[in-house]
């Protein structure tokens, strides 16, 4: 029973929830509802609601200041959709550009933990982070619109749920399987209508999430996972955008062979990263009997 509570509530919740919003506000934008400017705006809403959602199911609203650092996911989820959003749908790219700033700086301050060292460094490397991942997926996403984008971030989830998990951090794995399920639903959302699903204001709030946990993870890594290993799961899906500039053929959409290229590029820094933690499962193994 309660794995079927897990799959339900970190699984089909926030998968469908992602794929709803995203859906929706898709099709609102396409018979008029809003300015096409705003469009990217569903799927970061989507991811946002979906993370919110699985969080809330799974343990609940601990107050409204979060005692630990790790429930401030709670807030900068959906601080990162909104000003993705309206950076979205500014028009002016310095708009766009503090936008992004804004939700970069306010993950930095708010998902690293206090007790690391330099405290200040480790924030500002945090929110430079997210910008960059943030603005190289996004621009990738806009420039060829395909449901692999989702997809790669989505498989970037599961193997940061892995690597969390390998770290003694099970609460953290099953918020980031609880992420992959999310963009699963964008994945599926993308499938309809690419451009509305998954653009720069969905990268930013992946970029939020999936850094900040990783940070998190390293932050209480009771396991022998190598700090490598949360490098690596982190920068793939910049993996990703560069194999797409080296296949890119100056169309629009991205191609069988462009899709390939970016599922490949972000494969392979994912299998390197489980490479070099590898052991850290023998030792869990180990540790349990196994």
């Amino acid at each position: 029973m309660q794995a079927l509570n897990l799959a339900l509530i970190c699984g089909l919740l926030p998968a469908a929830a992602a794929f709803a919003v995203a859906a929706w506000l898709g099709r609102r934008e396409r018979r008029g509802a809003f300015s096409s400017a705003a469009r990217p705006a569903g799927g970061a809403l989507g991811l946002s609601l979906a993370y919110v959602a699985a969080h809330l199911g799974s343990f609940g609203l601990s107050g409204p200041r979060p005692i630990h650092s790790w429930e401030w996911f709670l807030y900068a989820m959906p601080a990162a959709a909104l000003l993705g959003a309206a950076g979205g749908a500014a028009r002016r790219t310095t708009v766009r550009l503090l936008a992004g700033l804004a939700a970069s700086g306010l993950a930095g301050w708010l998902l690293v933990p206090s007790w690391l060292e330099p405290l200040t460094g480790w924030r500002v490397g945090m929110a430079a982070g997210v910008f960059l991942v943030a603005v190289a997926a996004g621009r990738a996403a806009e420039a060829a619109p395909s449901p692999v984008w989702p997809l790669t971030w989505g498989l970037t989830s599961v193997a940061a749920a892995a690597l969390l998990v390998l770290s003694a951090n099970a609460r953290l794995g099953q918020l980031a399987a609880a992420m992959a399920a999310g963009l699963a639903g964008l994945t599926f959302a993308a499938l309809l209508r690419p451009r509305s699903a998954f653009g720069a204001p969905a990268a930013l709030v992946a970029a939020t999430g999936l850094l900040g946990l990783l940070v998190q993870g390293y932050a209480s890594n009771y396991g022998e996972v190598p700090p490598s290993a949360f490098l690596l799961v982190g920068g793939a899906p910049l993996a990703g955008c560069l194999a797409r500039q080296a296949v890119r053929s100056g169309r629009e959409r991205l191609g069988p062979r462009g899709g390939a290229a970016v599922i490949a590029g972000v494969l392979l820094v994912l299998a390197l990263a489980a490479w070099l933690s590898w052991p850290a499962n023998e030792a869990a193994g180990r540790t349990n009997g196994w």
